[in-house]
């Protein structure tokens, strides 16, 4: 009865917001300022997160095609580059 009643309590106290998505990120993915360079046949993905409540840095993550992952200096001209061709590839879909 006590397991019941807690549960009851826990269920009215977990403050939930419908049409609100849980963060999926606790915290920046990145630490450092990240790698200036990585070779453009190597890079499978890119993802981009702008900076928000979570982490207040722009994280830009790339994952190879060994399936690592590397964070990228937001900052780097190559950087910048990789986020411009990204923009276009999309705005032309």
């Amino acid at each position: 009865m006590i397991c019941m009643a807690f549960l009851f309590l826990a269920f009215l106290l977990h403050p939930t917001t419908e049409g609100s998505p849980l963060p999926t990120r606790v915290r920046c993915s990145c630490i450092g300022s990240g790698v200036d360079f990585v070779p453009p046949a190597r890079i499978e993905k890119i993802e981009i997160f702008p900076s928000s409540a979570v982490c207040s840095q722009l994280e830009i993550i790339v994952t190879l095609k060994d399936t690592t992952q590397r964070c990228m200096n937001p900052k780097s001209r190559f950087t910048q580059n990789i986020i411009n061709k990204a923009k276009k590839q999309r705005s032309s879909h």
